[in-house]
C-alpha cells in the first residue's frame, strides 16, 4: 500500500516487510536520499557539528539533508504505534531527530 504521493506505507506485517523495504529504497532513490539509509561517510559527528564552508562542509550538509528527508519519509511510512518505536529508537543525543 502507498500514500497519495507514492510513498510506500508499512503497517507491521512481517510478511510484507521485504516488499515494503524494496519499494521504500526505490522511493528514497527517486527522492535522492537513499544514501542516508546506509552508512554515509559524509555525515558529521552530530546534528550540532559546525559545518565549514568548504567542499567537505558541502558534502556534510548534503548528508544531513539526505538524512533529514529519509527520517521524515520513514516517520510517514511507518504506520501504527508499535512501529513508532523504531523512529524513537533512532533518536540519540547526537541526532535528536534520528538517523535513518
Amino acid at each position: 500500500m502507498s500514500g497519495n504521493d507514492g510513498l510506500p506505507l508499512f503497517h507491521g506485517d512481517d510478511k510484507m516487510y521485504p516488499e515494503w523495504l524494496r519499494a521504500f529504497k526505490a522511493y528514497c532513490k527517486i527522492k535522492k536520499c537513499k544514501q542516508a539509509l546506509t552508512l554515509d561517510e559524509d555525515m558529521p559527528e552530530s546534528d550540532n557539528t559546525a559545518i565549514p564552508e568548504t567542499e567537505v562542509g558541502k558534502r556534510q550538509q548534503a548528508a544531513k539533508d539526505r538524512n533529514d528527508l529519509a527520517m521524515a519519509l520513514l516517520t510517514q511510512a511507518l504506520r501504527g504505534d508499535t512501529l513508532s518505536v523504531y523512529i524513537d529508537g533512532s533518536e540519540t543525543l547526537e541526532w535528536p531527530d534520528g538517523l535513518a
